[in-house]
């Protein structure tokens, strides 16, 4: 049983020939890295939709402007506001 374990989990008696903390600070500093470049990015978008907002009272305004922001940094088609009925199973767009 012990060895069909071992098998099954990718234990077997061959020997390790790099350190296993190596492989692993090399795929977090490359994850690293990505993540603060969307961090960044993020944040300038965010920064941005502020900038704009600063100056509006009108909420269909700022829903529409985040709307084109979170479609704009995420490379999508389409954004929009759903209106759900859960009860009756229905949805429809409000805003896009």
């Amino acid at each position: 049983m012990g060895k069909f374990l071992d098998t099954l989990l990718g234990k077997s008696d061959q020997s390790i020939t790099h350190s296993p903390s190596s492989v692993k600070d090399s795929r977090l500093h490359k994850s690293d890295d990505s993540y603060v470049c969307y961090c960044t990015e993020l944040e300038q978008a965010l920064s941005s939709l502020e900038t704009c907002l600063l100056t509006s009272s009108n909420p269909e305004g700022i829903a529409m402007q985040a709307l084109r922001t979170a479609c704009t940094f995420y490379g999508g088609d389409w954004a929009g506001i759903l209106e759900v009925d859960l009860d009756f199973d229905i949805w429809a767009p409000v805003w896009w």
